[in-house]
């Protein structure tokens, strides 16, 4: 690719000039295989900040949907960017560099940048969706294998006085009351009112309350399908103490209030 091109390129998805961040920018997240739906919650006021815990609670009562809050992706980045320098690191994905970007302005007790930010969504959501894949495609070709060595010992065996002799010493194992870490969400007791339209996965996104984050994925092609504003219908109930806090909290971040109602 030409000088002139990749510059061209990197000025359409808004990112830097590092190879890591031009790929991680231009992978397709949506194909054939995985289809989503991805919603952005953005609050009115600071005070429908706390609303974002109910809605986390239901979001995991259902087996389809997930979330992704700053809050757990900036503890994951930081957990994730630490382990894996560690020998013995149990699983390595691409485009890692974006946890040691992101973690350098967490140090520091700095504002992320909204570009990195979503690039670091963007990396989760690549996890998520190899995680998703990997429930069903391997159970489905172990059960093939499974089945295929069944047959091939069926057919393997002659008939005769042997018979009754091999049928008593088949070693069966006994079934291993340790649950593996990706049939845990078997066990869970889900919601079914979910619509079935062939998503694979709703994704929502909670606690990103820069509206430069909505741009800057679509940049990087996550465009979300659905923006949704929630809103107390009374302010009163709030208390002066809990406002003086949140206020506190969402100081750096621009989108609460009139910022919001002028953008939606």
């Amino acid at each position: 690719m030409s000088k002139k091109r990749l510059k061209t390129n990197l000025s359409i998805l808004g990112v830097g000039g590092d190879k890591w961040e031009t790929d991680l920018a231009s992978v397709v997240y949506n194909d054939d295989k995985w289809k989503t739906c991805i919603a952005v919650i953005i609050p009115r006021k600071c005070e429908d900040v706390s609303y974002e815990e109910g809605i986390i609670n239901s979001i995991e009562n259902r087996k389809n949907f997930s979330f992704i809050n700053k809050e757990n992706l900036l503890s994951f980045c930081k957990e994730y960017s630490q382990s894996k320098s560690k020998k013995g690191s149990k699983e390595s994905f691409q485009y890692t560099e974006i946890c040691d970007y992101v973690k350098n302005f967490t140090d520091k007790d700095m504002q992320v940048p909204s570009k990195y930010m979503a690039l670091l969504i963007k990396f989760k959501l690549l996890i998520m969706k190899q995680s998703d894949l990997a429930k069903t495609t391997p159970e489905k070709s172990k059960g093939s294998k499974d089945k295929g060595k069944k047959q091939s010992k069926t057919q393997g065996k002659k008939g005769g006085k042997g018979d009754k002799k091999d049928e008593g010493n088949l070693d069966f194992k006994p079934e291993s009351k340790l649950k593996k870490r990706k049939d845990e969400y078997l066990d869970k007791v889900y919601i079914d009112d979910e619509v079935n339209d062939k998503l694979n996965k709703y994704i929502f996104l909670l606690g990103f309350h820069d509206i430069k984050i909505v741009k800057k994925l679509a940049s990087i092609l996550i465009c979300p399908d659905i923006i949704i504003q929630i809103h107390s219908q009374n302010y009163e109930s709030f208390s002066s103490t809990y406002l003086s806090l949140e206020r506190h909290k969402l100081t750096h971040e621009s989108t609460l209030d009139e910022k919001v109602k002028r953008n939606f």
